[in-house]
């Protein structure tokens, strides 16, 4: 199983010279299983990047097919959609998931930023490609080749988010890429989620009391992420959904000071980098 890091960021993009380590895209990770299956996992303007490195394979012709997981529709999660490339093409098929919380549908939701106020693309009909909405709720497992994957509904700073279990063999990779617990406890429903797994992509924004203060920058610390590894055994944690202020700098720094005495490694995503489970 291949893990890349397209997109890190929370909120907005951060292009400049203080980011061009760690990276300044919205978030956008995608998943190849041993088998050439490709899933993604949200769509921010990591997306687009990605979508132009597919353009010499089959998706440039076609022929692709992706099945793509919104673990909740705020901008950083969707606002690269309109602009990747693949969805163009016609003979591609896109398969979207997302999380209904909001009492729309992700097809409802993906129209309602291709609005002409707001988007000179206008509408998801002027998308050439095969775009497929199937329904799939919390708790609902599916096959892509090779690959496995449930979904579990996990908390967030203003309604739900959806977690992501990929398993393929024997091998884990769980994603909470925007998950908050409001007690600062890692409640046991996202504990069995995690439980066990090599690798666990974990937002880096840790509870303070007070909704006022969920988006400050010192709310992103990892404390949270590393307390919920610890509790569910995992091997590995990956720290993403930097806030979009944080410097390369200032990620290094907050990375030492998580410490070092932990029985699981601890690292930061970086846009472009590539992991092997």
């Amino acid at each position: 199983m291949q893990i890349t890091f397209w997109g890190v960021r929370a909120l907005v993009p951060s292009p400049g010279t203080e980011t061009t380590v760690t990276g300044g895209n919205t978030l956008c990770l995608t998943v190849h299983g041993e088998g050439g299956e490709t899933l993604a996992i949200d769509a921010g303007t990591g997306i687009t990047p990605w979508g132009r490195s597919l353009l010499s394979g089959p998706f440039g012709r076609g022929q692709g097919e992706l099945d793509l997981f919104i673990t909740h529709p705020h901008y950083d999660h969707i606002q690269g959609f309109p602009f990747f490339v693949p969805a163009f093409i016609p003979g591609n098929t896109i398969r979207l998931y997302g999380s209904n919380y909001c009492k729309r549908t992700m097809e409802q939701v993906l129209e309602s930023q291709m609005n002409p106020i707001f988007s000179p693309i206008q509408t998801l009909k002027n998308l050439n490609s095969n775009l497929l909405f199937p329904e799939v709720g919390p708790g609902g497992i599916l096959s892509v080749g090779t690959l496995g994957v449930r979904l579990e509904t996990l908390p967030h700073v203003t309604e739900q988010a959806m977690g992501v279990r990929v398993t393929e063999g024997g091998r884990v990779l769980v994603l909470a890429p925007d998950v908050n617990y409001p007690a600062g406890e890692v409640p046991p429903e996202a504990v069995a989620l995690y439980r066990g797994a090599d690798v666990l992509v974990h937002d880096v924004r840790s509870h303070r009391p007070g909704l006022e203060r969920q988006h400050a920058r010192e709310t992103f610390d990892g404390r949270d992420a590393v307390a919920a590894a610890a509790a569910a055994g995992v091997k590995k944690l990956v720290l993403t959904h930097f806030h979009f202020d944080s410097t390369d700098a200032e990620l290094d720094a907050l990375l030492d000071g998580l410490g070092h005495d932990h029985p699981f490694e601890i690292e930061l995503a970086r846009e472009g980098s590539t992991l092997w489970i």
